[in-house]
């Protein structure tokens, strides 16, 4: 008759595996956008090394060269191992963050609970064994 379900109109849970892919597709859309600045910066730090002189002025500099030697492609060059990574660390990483968020958000509420009424027990015990 007239029951109270905490859960009428809360939407449904989100499947793990879909957690899963979201953790993986934010991360392999964040090296994408990321790749031609690590790529640069990669090929600055290995400017000069072996006694050679310093192939790239500036990062722009570096960028220009980039692209007029190598082309679009060239920019994007090691995209695919940054993608296997997140492909394989940040799925499993965000995944098994948002699950273990899921299945310990009312502990917090406990713990905040129980700290609040510890303290006064405590002083309460050692008041009597005094």
């Amino acid at each position: 008759m007239g029951e109270n379900n905490s859960n009428e109109g809360a939407p449904p849970p989100i499947p793990n595996g879909i957690k899963f892919l979201f953790g993986g597709s934010a991360g392999m859309l964040a090296t994408c956008v990321v790749q031609p600045l690590d790529l640069v910066k990669n090929r600055m730090q290995l400017s000069g090394e072996g006694g050679g002189g310093k192939q790239y002025k500036t990062s722009f500099h570096a960028i220009s060269t980039i692209l007029r030697n190598e082309g679009v492609i060239g920019i994007y060059s090691g995209l695919s191992a940054g993608l296997l990574r997140q492909a394989t660390y940040t799925t499993t990483r965000l995944g098994i963050y948002t699950w273990l968020f899921d299945t310990f958000r009312g502990y917090g509420e406990f713990a905040s609970r129980a700290a609040s009424i510890m303290p006064r027990r405590l002083k309460l015990n050692r008041f009597l064994k005094a």
